[in-house]
């Protein structure tokens, strides 16, 4: 009888869950299934997407298991409308979001240097529908949820469930963490959000258990409705923030006025159909990166210069923006 699990076990574990069982001989199941040779022995863990092998070299596992959409050719009308409409005051900024996108599907194992920010007080303006598309396409769901038929490689979280726990073995096996309401804490949590955008390694700390060394493989968008959330200055590297939508401007008003004909008219339930996704996913597929190797820093836009002055003191905004003009 064959045996399947999901589940990860080293020999030990195995024989304790499963020594119990006996055939009809009244010999161990677990025995016989340890010693067979179709049994697949593997030395260790390893989540590497560069490789769709589950057994790689013969020793490791590979947790890596693709992307939850299939590419199929298809109309991206909707997409098209609604980043034309967020990023009209600010286009040199959408290449900077589509390349991080198309890259993180292209080449996941590609750690690139940068994360996405959006930003802003007023609620609606689509930053969850911008950050979270990537994690719709890898994981196949209407809103980036964790799928229930395969392994999901995309995370999206509360950032202090995933900044302020000592356990993160949620981040094991992705290459994309989404974390929502990063709060009025910049300045102590710049240091830990670089460290998972640099870091060439992950420290996995679960339980009960041993802490592992991962190779770093996340990339990362935050989202929040605080203007202070990190530490930016207009020279940081890594930062890529998307368009900051202001109360009462005149973008806002669009962008308002077309969420609401979109659920007016049920495009929403489009947008965030099986068929849309994979639409979408051929189009990244497809998206020409030119130089783009993950490695330059993202273009400074006017989001950026205010997301530098929101987080200066009164003294530093004046050192910075009148003295300096002396």
């Amino acid at each position: 009888q064959r045996l399947s699990t999901r589940a990860i076990l080293a020999p030990a574990s195995f024989r304790e869950q499963f020594g119990h069982l006996k055939d009809n001989d009244g010999k161990s199941v677990a025995a016989k299934f340890s010693k067979d040779k179709w049994t697949t022995r593997i030395e260790d863990i390893r989540f590497d997407p560069s490789k769709n092998h589950k057994i790689i070299d013969r020793e490791y596992l590979n947790l890596w298991e693709g992307f939850g959409t299939q590419p199929v050719a298809g109309s991206i009308s909707i997409y098209e409308e609604i980043v034309g409409t967020i990023f009209e005051e600010e286009p040199e900024l959408l290449p900077e979001y589509e390349k991080f996108i198309a890259m993180l599907l292209q080449k996941p194992w590609i750690k690139q240097a940068r994360y996405l920010l959006a930003r802003g007080t007023m609620q609606g303006t689509g930053k969850s529908l911008l950050i979270e598309l990537p994690a719709c396409l890898i994981n196949g769901t209407p809103r980036g949820e964790p799928s229930i038929t395969r392994a999901s490689h995309a995370l999206i979280a509360n950032a202090g469930a995933i900044l302020e726990k000592n356990f993160n073995s949620s981040l094991i096996g992705k290459i994309y963490l989404v974390m929502n309401e990063t709060g009025p804490r910049h300045k102590e949590l710049t240091h830990k959000i670089k460290a998972l955008v640099t870091d060439p390694t992950i420290q996995i700390e679960e339980k009960f258990m041993a802490e592992v060394t991962m190779p770093n493989h996340l990339h990362l968008a935050i989202s929040s409705n605080e203007l202070k959330v990190l530490d930016i200055s207009r020279t940081s590297r890594r930062d890529c923030v998307l368009p900051l939508i202001e109360a009462q401007s005149d973008l806002y008003y669009k962008v308002k006025t077309m969420f609401e004909k979109f659920d007016q008219e049920g495009t929403f339930d489009e947008y965030r159909s099986h068929e849309y996704r994979s639409a979408l996913m051929a189009y990244f597929l497809d998206y020409d990166l030119g130089d783009y190797t993950g490695a330059q820093p993202p273009l400074v836009g006017n989001s950026k210069l205010y997301a530098h002055n929101d987080n200066m003191s009164d003294v530093e905004y004046y050192i910075d923006n009148e003295l300096s003009e002396v």
